[in-house]
């Protein structure tokens, strides 16, 4: 069994890719792009699509992630930008 540390919604970072570093820091391992709307850079699944799933910057959060071993979550968006694997089971 495992425990996680984990942000449910992108705009927790808002548009500054340094609070993925800060939260990866503080033990953030995984990140909901989009929790139930659509931020200001990626698609939920939940909601009317704006982005076409992500913008530059939300690749960009993406390969950042990847860059400190964090996963990123979505059921939405193509894995081509991932090198993680994805956080895909939910409790709720």
């Amino acid at each position: 069994m495992a425990i996680l540390m984990g942000i449910e919604g992108g705009h927790m970072i808002g548009n500054d890719i340094r609070m993925v570093r800060i939260y990866s820091a503080l033990g953030v391992r995984y990140m909901t792009l989009a929790h139930f709307y659509n931020d200001e850079w990626a698609d939920s699944s939940t909601d009317k699509p704006a982005h076409n799933g992500l913008t530059d910057f939300g690749k960009d959060v993406v390969r950042e992630m990847n860059r400190r071993e964090c996963s990123w979550t979505s059921p939405t968006f193509p894995t081509r930008l991932s090198t993680m694997p994805l956080e895909s089971a939910r409790c709720h």
